[in-house]
C-alpha cells in the first residue's frame, strides 16, 4: 500500500515537472514572437509609438535583468506628462518612464524609430538637452511629491535609436551620454541580447 502511494506521488511530481516545462517553452516560445515583432517594426519602418508601445509593454527587451521582476516593473505608457502645470506651452512628454525595483528614482526611456531621417538621427546635444529637459521635469515632480530635493542627475535614462543614428554617435559623443546619466542602447542591440539569453538559457533549437 504504501508503494502504492509513493508511486501516486511520482507520477503526481513528473507530471507537475512536464506542465512547468511546457509553460516555460510556451513562454520562451512568446518572448521570441515579441522579439520577432520588434524586428518587423524596424523592418517596416513602423512610427514611433509602435515602438513605444512595444517596449513599454515588453521593458524586459531594453534590460533582460527585468524579465525576472516583472512584479517590480511598471511602466507609465508613452507621452507621460512630466511638466508642474504651467500650461499647455510648458509641458514636457517623453515616451516611457519605468520603475524597476533595483533604482531608487524611475527611469526615462527616449526612442528614435529605425527610419533614417533627419529626426531619428539627432545630434548628441540634441539628445541631451531633450532628456535633460525630460530629467528636470521629472525630478520636479518627484521633488514635489516626496517632498524633499531630488536633483536632475539623479534620474537615469536609456536612449534607444535605429543602428544608422547608434553608428552615427562616435566615442567623444557616448561619453557625454555617459556623463549625463543616458544609457545609449540601439534596437539591433536589444534584439541580439534578448536573443542570446533564451538561446544560452533553454538551447539554440528553440523555434518559433
Amino acid at each position: 500500500y504504501k508503494r502504492q502511494i509513493l508511486e501516486c506521488f511520482s507520477r503526481i511530481f513528473d507530471l507537475a515537472e512536464i506542465n512547468h516545462a511546457l509553460r516555460m517553452r510556451d513562454s520562451v516560445r512568446n518572448n521570441l514572437n515579441i522579439i520577432a515583432e520588434l524586428e518587423k517594426y524596424i523592418e517596416t519602418g513602423e512610427v514611433e509609438k509602435v515602438f513605444e508601445k512595444h517596449l513599454a509593454k515588453n521593458p524586459w527587451l531594453i534590460e533582460p535583468t527585468w524579465i525576472s521582476k516583472t512584479k517590480s516593473v511598471h511602466t507609465q505608457d508613452y507621452y507621460k506628462l512630466l511638466s508642474i502645470d504651467n500650461g499647455e506651452e510648458t509641458k514636457l512628454y517623453t515616451d516611457i518612464i519605468v520603475e524597476v525595483s533595483d533604482e531608487i528614482y524611475p527611469l526615462i526611456v527616449e526612442i528614435k524609430r529605425e527610419k533614417a531621417t533627419k529626426y531619428s538621427t539627432p545630434n548628441v546635444n540634441e539628445i541631451c538637452t531633450q532628456i535633460y529637459n525630460y530629467q528636470k521635469g521629472l525630478s520636479e515632480h518627484l521633488s514635489k511629491e516626496y517632498g524633499t530635493i531630488i536633483s536632475a542627475d539623479k534620474i537615469k535614462a536609456y536612449f534607444i535609436c535605429g543602428q544608422k543614428a547608434f553608428d552615427k554617435l562616435d566615442g567623444n559623443d557616448r561619453t557625454k551620454l555617459q556623463s549625463n546619466g543616458i544609457s545609449l542602447r540601439s534596437y539591433d542591440e536589444l534584439i541580439r541580447t534578448s536573443k542570446r539569453i533564451f538561446e544560452v538559457s533553454f538551447g539554440e533549437d528553440l523555434e518559433l
